[in-house]
């Protein structure tokens, strides 16, 4: 069960990364299209999100800009 869900928060925080490769996006855009990505079984809150913008933001791998974020 551990390992699942690790795995999950892998394939969330490379979800996320996959979409600000194409784009900047704000946090808005990207809950929508991270939405539509995983379906209803699996959507993702704006809280959800925040956390994990959170600690890509500390590892240094996304930057914020105004209210978008990039890839680094």
């Amino acid at each position: 069960m551990e390992y699942r869900h690790e795995t999950i928060e892998y394939e969330r925080d490379f979800g996320i990364l996959r979409l600000l490769k194409k784009e900047n996006l704000d946090e808005n855009e990207m809950l929508v299209r991270l939405n539509r990505q995983y379906g209803r079984k699996n959507r993702i809150t704006v809280l959800t999100l925040r956390v994990r913008l959170e600690r890509l933001l500390e590892y240094g791998m996304v930057q914020q800009v105004g209210t978008k974020y990039k890839i680094i």
